[in-house]
Order: structure tokens, then C-alpha cells, then sequence
């Protein structure tokens, strides 16, 4: 045994040879432990190998260039939201159509919910006196054809909305009174106090292109309800009318009258 002198070349040769195989195996298992692709994990004392994807980096925009989607609105970032729309008025039923705005005609009334011939009459815009119901008929039939049901209770029928009914205006009455002139004769159709009693003679003598009216007269305190026909130049043309309406109407008890100026400016210019 040589114990003075130190280990043989061959036994360090051997120790180095040891320690670099040491640290490249150590080098390896590092090199696996911090490796992108998988890692080691012990779950309830078993290995699981934990693929890790690697996703790719896509440039993101600048925020004031990117949109942010909100609802059905697609905005810019720096712009902040987008004003809302305000809605065109007048409102249509069709889009892209205009709304039509109705002139008021002079002379001509439009009609509203729950309206009548009776209580357009009594209107003071109108006439003032829901007796001038008639008034309203004569000018209007034509247009009325198809609305109303002759019947008792005709006045009061409820008009559908939105017709214009013409009616006599001032410059109206002031040439229809120029036009009466000394034509005060009529026929009393019928004296009435029953509202649904003048209704069917009315009816018949407008469409037979008579001139009526409805007055309300006073006798011996008790009220009547007057249909009249006119206006006549003269005695004898009034007779003649009154057996030409007697015809129609198969009523016994007319008369004819020769009215005041109060009775003629009231009814015979409407």
C-alpha cells in the first residue's frame, strides 16, 4: 500500500468522469421540469401530465380605435354612446308616408265622437236651437245617406266621426234672407208634442226637395212642435204644395199661414 502519497490518477479520473454524468443528468431533469409543453403534478399520490397550450398573441388595437359591441349599436371607444333617434311628428300609420293635417273648412263642421244632428244643432257655435236639426239634414242628406236609419229618435243617432256637415253660415243667412223676399206663405205640416212624430214627415218632404223647418210654439201654456214647409209668394201656391204634401203624407189636419217677419228672418234663411 502507498498510504503516504495521495489517490492514483486512475481514482481521480474515475471521480470526474462520476460528477460530470452527475451533472448531466441533474441538467436534463431541470431542463424537463421548467419545459413549456408539460408539467408533473401528483393528484392523490398519482402523476398526471398537464399539457399546457401555448395560444398564440394576436396584436391587440389601441383602445380608441377598437368597437365595443353594446346591444344592437356597434360604437367606438373614444366616440362614448350614440345619441338616440328622436321619432318625426306628426306620427303615420304607413311608413314614409307624410301625416295629412285637415284644414277647417268655413261653413263645415267636423264631427266628433258621441255627435248628433240634434246636439250639433244646439251647438252656439252652430245654430244655438237643437230644433234646427232639420236645418242640418236638408243641407246634408246627400252626404247622410248610409249613416243614419230613419226611425223615431232619427235626430239623436249618434254620427260616425270625422264627417263634415255643412251648415248656414252669416254671410249664408244674409244672402238667404235677400232671397226669401216677401215668400211668407207655408204649410203646417204637423203640430206635435211628440219628438218622434216629426220625424218621418221631415224625412219625406226633404227628400221631395221641400224647404222644412222645425219651430217650437207656445199655446195656451202648453209647447208644441211646428213642421213647416215654404216659401211660398202666395195664398193659392201654398194650397197647391198642401195637397201635393196631404198625398205623401196621408195627414188630415194641415193648414196654411202667412208668418210674421220674426218667423221668416228665424227659420227661412237656414
Amino acid at each position: 500500500m502507498n498510504s503516504g502519497r495521495g489517490c492514483s490518477p486512475r481514482f481521480f479520473l474515475m471521480r470526474m468522469c462520476l460528477q460530470v454524468f452527475l451533472l448531466i443528468s441533474l441538467s436534463g431533469l431541470c431542463l424537463s421540469g421548467c419545459s413549456n409543453e408539460t408539467a408533473e403534478q401528483e393528484v392523490h399520490g398519482k402523476k398526471e401530465i398537464v399539457r399546457q397550450a401555448i395560444i398564440p398573441q394576436r396584436d391587440i388595437p389601441p383602445v380608441n380605435e377598437a368597437r365595443i359591441e353594446s346591444g344592437n349599436q356597434s360604437v367606438r371607444a373614444d366616440e362614448g354612446p350614440m345619441p338616440e333617434k328622436e321619432s318625426a311628428e306628426p306620427l303615420t300609420d304607413k311608413p314614409g308616408e307624410k301625416a295629412i293635417q285637415v284644414e277647417k273648412r268655413e261653413g263645415y263642421y267636423r264631427t266628433s265622437k258621441g255627435d248628433s244632428l240634434y246636439s250639433i244643432a244646439a251647438r252656439p257655435d252652430i245654430y244655438g236651437d237643437p230644433l234646427k236639426w232639420v236645418s242640418l239634414f236638408r243641407v246634408n242628406s246627400g252626404d247622410l245617406k248610409g249613416f243614419m236609419a230613419a226611425g223615431e229618435g232619427f235626430q239623436h243617432q249618434i254620427l260616425p266621426e270625422g264627417i263634415e256637415l255643412r251648415f248656414m253660415t252669416e254671410k249664408d243667412i244674409a244672402e238667404n234672407a235677400s232671397r226669401a223676399g216677401e215668400n211668407r206663405w207655408v204649410v203646417n205640416v204637423i203640430s206635435t208634442q211628440e219628438q218622434g212624430k216629426v220625424v218621418m214627415p221631415v224625412i219625406t218632404l226633404i227628400k221631395n226637395g221641400y224647404h222644412v223647418y222645425s219651430a217650437l210654439a207656445t199655446v195656451k201654456g202648453e209647447k208644441w212642435i211646428r213642421v213647416r214647409a215654404g216659401f211660398f209668394s202666395d195664398r193659392s201656391k201654398a194650397l197647391s204644395e198642401k195637397a201635393k204634401m196631404h198625398t205623401m203624407l196621408q195627414i188630415d189636419d194641415m193648414w196654411i199661414a202667412r208668418i210674421e217677419d220674426k218667423e221668416l228672418a228665424q227659420f227661412a234663411v237656414y
